[in-house]
């Protein structure tokens, strides 16, 4: 069920009603209903998925909690956290592992099945691995009621693609929400509204032009592959941080504060600053999960090049499977390990603001090839294109920019910096609401209007 769905307005409408009218104590339970219905509507047998997460995750909580020695604590958690991966592994990495892999070994290249993959997995298997870590640790305390834990696990505005929770950013809050204050009510109705506009306007808008040429690069004349350079950029950003300012309005609205996952990342002045700005609770959780443990900066620069190498092949990983995405991963790794290896961050620091901000954002638009491209063979093809200089001087003046492709490009970019959620609760707050509500109605409608009341699935719902 997407957010921009018609029978999701139908769905919430319903929802909040009963949310409203349904005393506190009962509406752990709606999220559980709620929830269940939002992740089946798709495919209702998935919904067994995140219950499964569930019992493997409460039920190695208790079983990790009774453990007191260190060693055969961590050897339980090891295998939780192995037993949670393992439907993750199954579904979306069997068969790039037999397919790719052993198939590439035998000189096969059939698959060995092919099931359609469940979504949101990667987010629900990162917050129960989230939440396991943290009981081993000694952060978060066993649930004694499953019914708290499943509605951690399902709450519907971050089920599908994020932001990944932790126990205490969640579990207290949909214990006892927030009152439905006026002021509250207000922000979360503006944030799911920029988060539509964001989607439906420009990110389904931008993807229907440079689809096509993502597709087929080599049939593209040169401004057409640059369009879709830089379109995919601004795509992937508005879709995702479209979804999460619905997802953070949504649950404002009914009484729960999300966390903050997009900070203008493209205004980063470094690699390792657009992680900190980008899909920051996976950055956070790639850190304390991940980098960390491995080591982080305490063991020399040799050793923490490695920890940011494998990380980041973990995220990348993480986000699909296939060469591209484990290229696209290990490349970023590359680039924040040898910047911090090097000299060359000292020497960053007095290059100007300006010139930093433009040379990151175009190192994470190439590196965006890679994600983009269906396989590194038609990563290499659209990269041949966007620097063949021979094939751009041989273009005829007849052809024509699509102008309106370029305009969805530049606006995103031009209000990037003030795409914070600092600046809209600022706007809320200067704003009068009787100027404000209808400014954000009539750009919705309108842009439930340019999109035909239809909407393009989520990016990261693949993920």
């Amino acid at each position: 069920m997407l957010f921009s769905s018609p029978i999701f307005f139908l769905f919430f409408s319903f929802y909040f009603i009963a949310h409203w009218f349904i005393p506190k104590k009962y509406r752990l339970y709606l999220i559980v209903l709620g929830s269940t219905f939002f992740y089946g509507y798709w495919l209702p047998v998935y919904s067994v998925i995140p219950y499964l997460l569930f019992l493997i995750g409460w039920s190695g909580a208790i079983f990790i909690s009774k453990e007191i020695k260190h060693s055969a604590r961590l050897c339980k958690t090891i295998l939780v956290i192995t037993l949670l991966t393992i439907p993750l592994i199954f579904f979306k990495y069997f068969n790039f592992i037999y397919s790719d892999i052993f198939n590439f070994m035998v000189n096969d290249t059939n698959s060995f099945f092919n099931l359609a993959l469940p979504i949101g997995i990667s987010f629900i298997t990162f917050t129960m691995i989230a939440y396991i870590a943290e009981i081993y640790s000694g952060k978060s305390q066993v649930e004694s009621n499953g019914w708290v834990l499943l509605g951690f696990v399902l709450y519907f505005p971050q089920l599908i693609a994020g932001p990944i929770l932790r126990p205490k950013e969640l579990i207290g809050q949909i214990m006892n929400p927030l009152n439905a204050r006026s002021g509250f009510f207000l922000f979360g109705f503006v944030m799911f509204s920029i988060g539509l506009i964001k989607k439906l306007l420009f990110a389904d808008q931008i993807g229907s032009e440079i689809d096509l040429v993502w597709n087929a690069p080599i049939e593209a004349t040169s401004i057409e592959v640059l369009g879709a350079f830089y379109g995919f950029s601004v795509q992937i950003y508005m879709d995702f941080s479209g979804y999460t300012d619905m997802a953070i309005g949504i649950a404002a609205i009914l009484g729960v504060k999300l966390p903050i996952n997009f900070n203008s990342p493209y205004c980063a002045q470094s690699i390792t600053d657009f992680w900190r700005k980008w899909h920051i609770t996976l950055s956070t959780w790639l850190r304390d999960l991940i980098y960390i443990p491995l080591g982080g900066n305490r063991k020399g620069k040799y050793k923490q090049l490695f920890n940011v190498i494998i990380t980041m092949l973990i995220g990348g990983l993480w986000h699909g499977a296939g060469w591209n995405f484990i290229l696209w991963g290990l490349l970023h790794g590359m680039v924040i390990g040898f910047t911090n290896l090097t000299a060359l961050s000292k020497k960053l620091i007095k290059i100007p603001k300006f010139i930093k901000i433009f040379l990151t954002f175009h190192i994470v638009s190439f590196l965006w090839v890679f994600f983009r491209a269906d396989s590194f063979s038609a990563s290499m093809v659209f990269i041949e294109k966007l620097v063949d200089v021979s094939f751009i001087s041989n273009q005829t003046t007849s052809t024509n920019p699509n102008i309106y492709i370029w305009i969805l490009i530049a606006i995103p970019l031009i209000l990037h910096y003030w795409d914070r959620q600092i600046y809209i609760e600022k706007i809320i707050r200067i704003i009068s609401p009787f100027i404000l509500v209808p400014t954000l109605l009539f750009w919705t409608i309108f842009s439930l209007f340019i999109s035909h009341g239809q909407s393009a699935a989520f990016i990261y719902f693949d993920f």
